[in-house]
């Protein structure tokens, strides 16, 4: 599949170091507003130059994901240490305990978690890579892993203050107006929060597959797509009711209702021992997009564990897919294969602006490595 995103990427951080070459001094803001007028203006032969740019760029960064997954596999190795010790079993099993208490101790930590989560789950990535680039039509791993590498890219987003609600960075306060209703008439999904039950999941696989056909970086709208669908998937199974909030508590009952069984128990316990901490400290518990409460750490780590536990008891479910769509037309994951991959045909006029808004999103993802 075409690469709408990278070729831009690649000009950006070319066009950059030519101008600190030079000695300018500029803001990310004013620079990425002047490369996107260039960009603008360039046809689709110049444009095509920086395409050889962005498939080696997307090519190294794929070497160094796993480059990073080797060393550390050797690092566990030499040391003889067990994967708890490096705290990205924590993350992956939700250790509560554990987490919580190097929060505490160090606030920092959620950077250190952000690295870990998207270590842990490269792996199911690269392994789901075709030699040539393509995704495997076997998307299951790769679905789970996704998701909740989205919605954990999204809380750490609002986590550093990077995207909404407040100013997303790289974007002027006109580009910010135009970007709402865009999102809206093109995806029919809201601008802020997480997107309602009007998100159609075939954007989700849209956003999946563009991801898998070697984006460099996945857009801030491919992460509301995919927790979309994640909240989509949720209420197909009458797992949630709203996308909006939801209870820790409630959402458990809803599962053993749905199920007809009880969670484990140490799942109970951990989930029950993060809201505690929670209540300790006066933090409303509910999961509201908000996020106005003094710390979003515990919400970060019930959030993982709701999001582990649905997916695990939502596997149990005899066809949970096999149901009419909530929207006319929308397609339900059971037939996700028979979703052709087509490009979004735009208008000249739009497609400044798409290359603009999809190198935001490139641009705000970066900011936090």
């Amino acid at each position: 599949m075409p690469n709408k995103v990278a070729p831009f990427w690649a000009f950006y951080k070319r066009y950059e170091n030519e101008q600190r070459r030079k000695g300018r001094r500029f803001t990310r803001e004013e620079m990425y507003d002047e490369a996107s007028q260039f960009w603008g203006q360039m046809n689709q032969d110049d444009r095509a130059y920086f395409v050889d740019d962005a498939k080696e760029a997307t090519k190294k960064l794929r070497e160094d994901l796993w480059s990073r997954l080797e060393k550390k596999r050797e690092l566990q190795k030499n040391l003889q240490c067990t994967p708890q010790d490096t705290g990205v079993e924590d993350i992956l099993e939700f250790n509560i305990d554990r987490v919580m208490k190097q929060l505490a101790e160090q606030p920092k930590v959620i950077r250190e978690m952000e690295f870990c989560f998207f270590d842990a789950n490269i792996q199911c990535f690269v392994e789901n890579l075709r030699a040539d680039g393509s995704m495997t039509m076997d998307l299951r791993p790769c679905e789970i892993a996704l998701c909740r590498f989205s919605i954990a890219n999204g809380i750490i987003n609002r986590w550093h203050g990077i995207i909404y609600p407040g100013r997303p960075f790289g974007m002027s306060r006109n580009r910010i107006k135009e970007a709402k209703f865009q999102c809206m008439m093109t995806h029919g999904i809201p601008f802020e929060g997480l997107p309602n039950t009007t998100c159609n999941i075939k954007k989700f696989w849209h956003s999946a597959q563009k991801f898998f056909a070697g984006a460099t970086l996945v857009t801030s709208l491919d992460y509301r797509n995919a927790v979309g669908a994640l909240i989509y998937f949720l209420q197909r199974c009458n797992i949630v009711e709203t996308p909006y909030i939801i209870d820790a508590g409630r959402l458990m009952d809803r599962i053993q209702e749905s199920l007809g069984c009880k969670p484990p128990p140490s799942a109970r316990a951990a989930l029950d021992n993060a809201v505690n901490v929670s209540s300790v400290k006066g933090d409303e518990v509910d999961m509201s997009c908000s996020y106005h409460v003094t710390n979003v750490g515990w919400k970060y780590c019930v959030l993982l564990r709701m999001t582990k536990l649905a997916f695990e008891f939502s596997r149990q479910l005899a066809e949970p897919f096999q149901v009419e769509p909530l929207i006319p037309g929308a397609h339900t994951p059971d037939d996700r294969n028979d979703i052709p991959v087509v490009e979004y045909q735009e208008s000249a006029d739009n497609q400044n602006s798409h290359d603009n808004d999809a190198a935001t999103g490139l641009l705000s993802s970066s900011s936090q490595n």
